[in-house]
């Protein structure tokens, strides 16, 4: 033991350690339930984009035709 730590010392220390422990394991148990509902909104989010770029595509090949009447 190290001479100058008193039991109420290391009492504080060890429970700061546990605390820290369980939020470590609850941010992490946090992070892998938010993973599968991200991964479903933000697929969504991207579909929706890559809808709107090719619809804008689309627009875009009707405006030049137009513009080449």
């Amino acid at each position: 033991m190290l001479p100058g730590r008193s039991l109420t010392a290391r009492a504080v220390i060890a429970l700061a350690l546990t605390v820290g422990f369980y939020a470590l394991a609850l941010s992490m148990v946090l992070f892998l339930i938010w993973l599968p509902y991200a991964s479903v909104v933000y697929l969504r989010l991207n579909a929706l984009c890559v809808q709107a770029e090719i619809a804008d595509i689309e627009l875009g090949t009707v405006r030049d035709a137009l513009r080449g009447l």
